[in-house]
């Protein structure tokens, strides 16, 4: 429990430096390149998702095989052999992935980007960039699924502290001393991928060394989790067409400035997974492990400790960012034009997110078990429904309509799947799910919210402004917390051990 302790801390760390960064440099980027130069940097991000498509379930594969050999550690030149079949696979991609998207950076650029101010070439450079910042980030993810597996998750995140710092700030520095050309932004992401992926690889062969074994391709290795990695390629194929069907749809239907708006309301909706991503991330490699050891009770109680930790920590963010859109917005761009144009769409995107954060350990309890396809009937269902729901309110609400959609597929996403999950892996575990471990801290979240949000003032300033959300934010984190078992005793031991700490200290003064 005390890795699985710290790997939390670590995750959330690592996901909270990244957003840091993102909070922090995408004002600038605005300032220094424009509204519509940023779009690009929207599409990019939705291109990223997209193609994640072509990842076939490798990386998560990798993700459960790593998690089985730290429970069972005579496999260690069996997992080398795999590392090194799924890497020779992984690099492959990404050449023929970044050499696709440089010979369509001239249909690209003319035919499916909305610029208006600038030019073609000027676009035509930056998704060329685009496409070798791919190549070269693709096998990246693969190192991290690796290591994530490996419960290394103190190092994962080391890795992405630096990445991102370098990314975010250099190429700040980049604009601001060198160009403001957004093609120089995209070189430079080009230079820190490729230190990216050469870090990372080193990393995790050094986790696996083992004298005098030379780890070759071996189609039996990949045999051996086809059945796994064929179920894992069709959930990640419909669960990034379902996460990035509304950006797909509305880049070609919107305007480049409007798709920029909708681009930063999804920058401020991700900071939900600050916490749902290293919870997942963290949980997911014990329920793995414990699922090869067999023992299903430790396995139950895990699950329902996670699920509390997930909605304990969601509930406030989730709760914050519906109600206070527009201030956050506001107090990020410092712009009250972004804000009006962006924060409807948060909220609406926040309800999707706070969904999709919640069905997060049902399905990495699925993964545990090896049963890919409950996840991936569900999402075949809704991915019947995604596209036309999003080209008719796409274009009848614009992006509202689109933020619309996604809160109502992970509506009925979680309404689906936890009852069929729950009856299949953990039968009779649906009521605890939702009135022990869910329901309380979102119900006690939203009221606090609410609550202190009617007393902030119509003509309040920016300082007084940021101090109410803090207020806000700490009193719903606190209220939430405390409405569960799990954090509430957590939160006491916390007490217990800084009060010893006080006392102890006093002691030593006198």
């Amino acid at each position: 429990m005390s890795r699985l302790r710290h790997n939390v801390i670590a995750n959330i760390a690592g996901q909270g430096w990244v957003a840091l960064m993102a909070v922090i440099v995408v004002p600038i980027y605005i300032k220094l390149v424009g509204i519509e130069a940023f779009g690009l940097i929207g599409f990019f991000v939705m291109l990223q998702g997209l193609l994640v498509i072509l990842d076939l379930g490798l990386g998560q594969t990798l993700n459960r095989e790593m998690a089985r050999y730290s429970a069972l550690p005579d496999t260690l030149k069996e997992t080398r052999n795999l590392l090194r079949s799924l890497e020779i696979v992984y690099w492959i991609v990404g050449i023929v992935i970044g050499a696709s998207i440089a010979l369509l950076s001239p249909v690209i650029a003319q035919h499916w980007i909305k610029a208006q101010a600038l030019s073609q070439e000027t676009v035509q450079r930056a998704v060329l960039m685009m496409g070798m910042v791919v190549a070269l980030q693709w096998p990246v993810s693969l190192y991290l699924s690796g290591l994530m597996g490996l419960q290394r998750q103190v190092l994962v995140n080391a890795i992405r502290i630096v990445t991102s710092t370098m990314a975010g700030v250099g190429g700040v520095a980049v604009l601001s001393l060198l160009s403001r050309d957004i093609v120089a932004l995209f070189i430079w992401q080009v230079v820190v991928a490729g230190m990216s992926v050469v870090l990372a690889a080193f990393i995790l062969w050094r986790q696996l060394s083992l004298g005098g074994h030379q780890p070759h391709f071996s189609s039996v290795a990949l045999q051996r989790v086809k059945r796994f990695a064929a179920g894992m390629t069709g959930i990640t194929l419909t669960g990034i067409i379902l996460i990035q069907a509304d950006r797909v749809v509305l880049s070609n239907l919107l305007s480049l400035d409007r798709f920029a708006y909708y681009t930063l309301a999804w920058v401020v909706a991700n900071g939900m997974y600050i916490f749902i991503a290293p919870i997942f991330s963290s949980f997911s490699p014990r329920f793995a492990a414990l699922s090869a050891q067999g023992d299903p009770a430790e396995l139950r109680s895990l699950y329902h400790q996670g699920t509390q930790l997930m909605a304990a920590l969601i509930a406030p963010v989730a709760a914050v960012l519906f109600f206070c859109s527009y201030e956050v917005v506001d107090l990020w761009t410092g712009s009250s034009e972004t804000a009006k144009n962006a924060a409807p769409i948060v909220s609406l995107l926040i309800v999707g997110t706070t969904f999709n954060g919640l069905m997060n350990l049902p399905y990495a309890l699925q993964l545990a078990h090896g049963r890919t396809g409950i996840g991936l009937a569900i999402s075949l269902a809704l991915v019947t429904l995604a596209f036309p729901a999003l080209i008719f309110m796409a274009t009848t609400y614009g992006a509202i309509g689109g933020a619309a959609v996604w809160a109502g597929l992970n509506a009925l996403y979680l309404l689906v799947g936890i009852p069929v999950t729950h009856r299949i892996l953990l039968p009779g575990a649906t009521r605890e799910w939702l009135l022990h471990d869910v329901a309380m801290p979102f119900i006690v979240a939203v009221v606090t919210v609410a609550t202190l949000r009617s007393m902030l003032g119509t003509d309040a300033d920016w300082f007084e402004t940021a101090i109410h959300l803090c207020l806000i934010s700490v009193s719903a984190l606190f209220a939430s917390m405390w409405a569960t078992h799990m954090t509430r005793k957590c939160m006491l031991q916390a007490l217990r051990r800084g009060h010893k700490w006080v006392k102890q200290r006093a002691a030593s003064l006198a």
